[in-house]
């Protein structure tokens, strides 16, 4: 949570600049991850703190209810035309 918290910082310093975007952003993320991992953030960074959203669930649900392709023929057949 430090290092994210310097990481945060450290892309102020460097203003707004790329790497001070980078930087402030990767910085932003870390404290989000670490706030999901400790059970303060209920954002979509839930999900790497080991926990799957509802919404992941649901779409893992229609996917297996599907198929492995959605439900789409087009890529079964492999090239266009050929059955």
């Amino acid at each position: 949570m430090a290092l994210a918290l310097v990481a945060i910082f450290a892309g102020l310093h460097f203003g707004i600049t790329a790497v001070g975007v980078v930087v402030f952003l990767l910085g932003g993320h870390a404290v989000r991850r670490e706030l999901a991992r400790r059970g303060y953030w209920q954002g979509s960074s839930a999900a790497t703190a080991g926990e799957q959203s509802p919404a992941a669930e649901a779409t893992s649900d229609e996917a297996a209810a599907t198929g492995s392709n959605g439900g789409d023929e087009s890529s079964e057949a492999g090239r266009p035309g050929e059955r």
